[in-house]
């Protein structure tokens, strides 16, 4: 049976703080098994915020969270905040690594359907603080955190499985099969992992030749939580088939904002390295990032494409 039931942010008609406090208290109320939170809000268009999570962390069937935001620098404060025995669990294959490092419990990953020891040995070395284990024994799972992705989830996971000889192919509708397209790529990602045989003519001095994605560094800045700016401008990376990394993040302080209260209502700075499966693809996300910058001007925003010394999307 079940041990606990994930249960998401309601999508779509887009509740308040408020709204969501009660909606979940009022499941937890009702619920036999203990509730994680799943919060995601690429996929549902509304953020569960810090503070709400805190307020539903005191219910006693309510027992960890699903951080699939993106962001890792809410972990630590809400860790010192709630305490050890509610569940952190970030929702982010390629970040989970160091979100456990800043005091997360583990990931609820699309990865591990592929390579579950794998990623359950780099959760315990991270989760013993050996920064150094983990990472190394992370990266060769770098290349399917991310083209596990390269289409919806989990069309890619799906196929892959198929491919390992664990499960049949074919998937149901409305999500269809694996693009051809991807095939390769999906495949020398599992092959980099280790998870089936490596490709003839993909070896190259004994290390496994591998795709990578272009990248980009953004700098995004302005209102961005008052507004929803950063949750909308995720959004579209992630609806156009993309990915991203939060490199840093820096919030001003204002009068407004206190201790007492998780209040976003201040000027916020987010680094951004967005990714794309080809150079096309991370062109068109740019341009809607940048187009979004321009529509929405309460939240005062701007978007600056930094340098980059060793451009990868030559």
């Amino acid at each position: 049976g079940a041990d606990a039931a994930l249960v998401v942010t309601p999508y779509y008609v887009k509740p308040s703080q408020a709204g969501l406090l009660e909606h979940f208290t009022a499941i937890a109320d009702a619920a036999d098994l203990p509730l994680v939170l799943y919060n995601v809000p690429g996929r549902t268009g509304v953020d569960l915020s810090v503070e709400t999570t805190v307020k539903l962390s005191h219910h006693p069937m309510i027992r960890g969270l699903k951080d699939a935001t993106g962001d890792n620098n809410r972990v630590t404060p809400m860790r010192k905040i709630i305490g050890d025995d509610f569940r952190l669990y970030s929702g982010e294959d390629g970040m989970a690594r160091d979100y456990v490092l800043k005091g997360g419990d583990g990931v609820i990953s699309v990865t591990a359907n592929v390579a579950p020891g794998t990623v359950s040995k780099v959760m315990a070395a991270a989760k013993a603080n050996d920064a150094a284990t983990a990472e190394a024994m992370d990266k060769p799972l770098s290349a399917l955190h991310r083209d596990l992705f390269c289409e919806a989830n989990p069309i890619p996971v799906k196929w892959a499985l198929a491919k390992m000889g664990k499960t049949e192919s074919g998937i149901r509708l409305p999500l269809t099969t694996l693009g051809a397209d991807f095939h390769d790529r999906v495949e020398a990602a599992l092959s980099q992992a280790m998870c089936i045989a490596p490709l003839p003519g993909k070896e190259s001095n004994g290390c496994l030749l591998s795709y990578s994605w272009p990248s980009r560094d953004l700098l995004l800045q302005g209102q961005l939580f008052d507004s929803g700016l950063i949750n909308q401008a995720l959004e579209i990376v992630e609806k156009r088939g993309g990915d991203f990394d939060i490199t840093s993040f820096s919030v001003q302080p204002n009068d407004q904002f206190s201790n007492a209260d998780f209040n976003f209502k201040r000027p916020s700075s987010i680094a951004l390295r967005v990714f794309g499966v080809d150079v096309a693809a991370l062109d068109d996300i740019v341009g809607r990032l940048e187009s979004l910058v321009e529509v929405m001007e309460s939240a005062e925003g701007s978007l600056t494409v930094l340098p980059d010394d060793d451009d990868d999307t030559a």
